[in-house]
């Protein structure tokens, strides 16, 4: 017997789910193929030309090779589409372009230009109190500070420009990392561009400390397990950078989000210090910054949400099994609870959040 062709075998199948389609007297189906690399696409049967199947999709006419189709099948019709949604009718698109896409010029700073509340000005008593906490803060003791901390954050909004404008210099880095407390709390979204800038001023610091010479120890006799200046600063750099990560977290919020998000994929694309990876608390800390968007005083809007998805889903389907399961734990918080298998192929997703995203805007 001689063997038959793949085209062959997928033409035969093609034929029987066809005939089996149009003497049903049930609800109306489409074919639903399942292509080589996983994908799933289901839609009209058009026809089939040249070993090219054709099928009309709720986003177009997609053509695939009958040699790259393992099963097809007749399922019942889906939903079809709101007005808007769907490609004008005839469209013939790629499946290869069913993939998400990253938004592009998404700038924190302009962001928060846009939606952060007036600051208030302060009267002349305010004002003193302020330039006092903020003198006092770097000669004073930690109960002081604390108590300087918990004073700045009683002004709210008030106090952001002089905590901004405060211990910025050399070797002041300490100072501001524990003054930023008075900005990191609960539903404190606006304080995002403070936490980059000290962080960005942290990763400046741990850089040029890494690339210093080791210091020589002063004796030669020193203990053999002396730790030198050099690491013990890269270590505590390290840590005032985690810290700040973990003031984003707490405050949360869309841009607090954002702000992670670009930390964490730079972090996890490349070869970070080893010091500052720590994957199951930076996917708690990113996922943390989501868990309050049905709060408007959270900051969070229904475009925030979409925007930061749509920011997600290009790195849950990146080949990179670190910054999949941070992605993964950050969308279970925002996407909506019916929703495709995680491991369902990209094309699946994408149709999928096409028309969820139109639904998620109307809810505003």
């Amino acid at each position: 017997m001689k063997t038959e062709s793949a085209g062959i075998v997928v033409y035969r199948v093609l034929s029987a789910v066809i005939l089996t389609v149009l003497m049903s007297n049930a609800h109306a189906a489409d074919l639903q193929a399942k292509t080589t690399d996983g994908q799933v696409i289901q839609g009209e049967y058009l026809g089939s030309e040249n070993d090219i199947v054709r099928l009309k999709t709720s986003y177009g006419v997609v053509s695939i090779p009958s040699k790259n189709i393992v099963t097809l099948l007749a399922v019942n019709s889906p939903d079809k589409a709101a007005p808007g949604t769907a490609p004008a009718k005839g469209e013939d698109i790629n499946v290869d372009a069913l993939v998400f896409k990253e938004p592009k010029n998404v700038v924190l700073s302009s962001l928060l230009a846009a939606r952060m509340p007036r600051i208030p000005e302060p009267d002349v008593r305010s004002r003193l109190e302020l330039f006092r906490c903020i003198r006092n803060f770097g000669d004073s003791s930690d109960a002081s500070r604390q108590r300087i901390v918990r004073t700045l954050s009683g002004f709210g909004l008030m106090a952001y420009p002089f905590i901004e404008g405060a211990y910025n210099g050399p070797n002041e880095l300490q100072d501001k990392v524990e003054l930023i407390q008075a900005v990191t709390g609960t539903r404190k979204p606006y304080s995002a561009q403070i936490f980059a800038s000290v962080h960005a001023a942290a990763l400046n610091d741990i850089s040029r400390a890494a690339n210093e010479a080791p210091q020589l120890p002063y004796e030669s006799l020193a203990p053999r397990n002396a730790v030198t200046s050099r690491e013990q600063r890269l270590k505590n750099l390290a840590r005032d950078i985690r810290l700040i990560e973990g003031y984003a977290s707490a405050s949360g919020g869309p841009f607090n989000a954002l702000f992670l998000m670009g930390i964490y994929k730079s972090r996890y694309s490349g070869d970070a210090d080893a010091l500052l990876k720590n994957l199951t608390l930076d996917r708690i800390r990113l996922a943390g910054t989501a868990s309050n968007f049905k709060d408007p005083r959270s900051g969070w809007t229904s475009d925030d949400r979409v925007l930061l998805i749509e920011l997600v889903f290009p790195l849950y389907f990146k080949d990179n099994a670190d910054l999949k399961s941070i992605a993964e734990s950050f969308l279970k918080n925002l996407i909506p609870d019916h929703h495709p298998e995680w491991d369902a192929p990209q094309a699946e997703w994408f149709q999928w959040w096409s028309k969820q995203r139109s639904q998620i805007l109307k809810a505003k």
